[in-house]
């Protein structure tokens, strides 16, 4: 069977790789800006929209979400939440949605030892720490209810970790890059920190193999590589560059920061920590792909140094 497709965020970071992709292996692909979304929300709560109408989704076997705000909170609710509930009210045909999610549905993991979430862990009602969070997991919700009220579709939620790529936007792992190089380099926290990323080109393969392989229905799937921070410095070090590694205990580098922080409402005063950055570079804890890969036996990652080392 050929697929049609419906692409949402064909123009973001992401979309633009699946619309490449995806272009190239389904008969009929349509694909949606983000923007072409919010710009007509007006016209949501109305059959009337021509894109959004039953007739026109009727089209489409496949609705993948790929749109999203990760940076201002005035969008995210927009982004991350109303466009998939718009599309799912209106749906009345079978079809399979793949909505992409995040990895930061389940909190804060800093200062839990070892803990290895999966798709079962269970995601927080309240204390959320970021409208971002907050909006994807209101937007995984309405799905699961919808989907046991409407039969006709069904769905498969994707949480990628963090994903990189040599053209992403976030310029963390450069940032990292770049200290890793000097000559004293200040590790703090956990003995064994763990950063999980995946590598754009295998979040958009795992969106192939789904479309291409799938037979199970409605479920989450985790789409992570976790990576000791140790091994990410050393993967981003040149070869030739000696540098001395000293550890910093975290309880009082967090200290520092507060009263830094007070400081600053004081008078100017500037750091380049905060609270949530500490939080980001101190957790152990992991995320687990291994679902995924058990229902997918033929996907295999890619390496994820060589992915880090092609981000300069």
């Amino acid at each position: 069977m050929k697929n049609n497709i419906l692409l949402i965020g064909s123009s973001g970071f992401i979309g633009k790789k699946l619309k490449e992709k995806l272009s190239l292996k389904c008969n009929n692909l349509l694909k949606v800006t983000k923007k072409s979304f919010i710009d007509n929300l007006t016209t949501f709560s109305s059959n009337n929209s021509r894109l959004l109408s039953p007739s026109n989704l009727k089209k489409f076997n496949i609705i993948v979400n790929c749109a999203g705000e990760v940076n201002n909170d005035a969008f995210m609710i927009n982004s991350n939440t109303t466009i998939i509930k718009k599309i799912i009210d209106n749906i009345n045909h079978k079809c399979l949605i793949i909505h992409l999610s995040s990895c930061a549905v389940y909190g804060k993991s800093n200062f839990v030892k070892n803990l290895n979430f999966t798709e079962k862990n269970i995601i927080p009602n309240k204390n959320l720490e970021s409208k971002y969070q907050s909006s994807k997991i209101l937007a995984e919700k309405y799905i699961i209810k919808k989907s046991l009220i409407n039969k006709n579709f069904s769905y498969i939620i994707l949480r990628p970790s963090q994903v990189i790529d040599k053209n992403m936007p976030n310029d963390a792992i450069r940032k990292l890059r770049y200290y890793s190089n000097k000559f004293i380099f200040i590790y703090f926290g956990f003995q064994k920190t763990i950063k999980s990323y995946v590598s754009l080109l295998d979040l958009v393969k795992a969106v192939e193999f789904i479309i291409k392989y799938h037979k199970k229905k409605n479920l989450i799937y985790n789409i992570s590589q976790n990576i000791y921070l140790t091994e990410i410095v050393e993967c981003l070090k040149d070869l030739d560059k000696f540098s001395i590694k000293i550890r910093f205990p975290l309880l009082l580098l967090k200290f520092f920061v507060i009263v830094c922080n007070k400081i600053k409402k004081i008078r100017y005063f500037n750091i380049p920590l905060t609270s949530s950055i500490l939080d980001g570079l101190s957790t152990n804890s992991r995320f687990d792909a291994s679902l995924f890969l058990e229902h997918y036996p033929k996907f295999k990652f890619s390496n994820i140094y060589n992915e880090i080392k092609k981000i300069s």
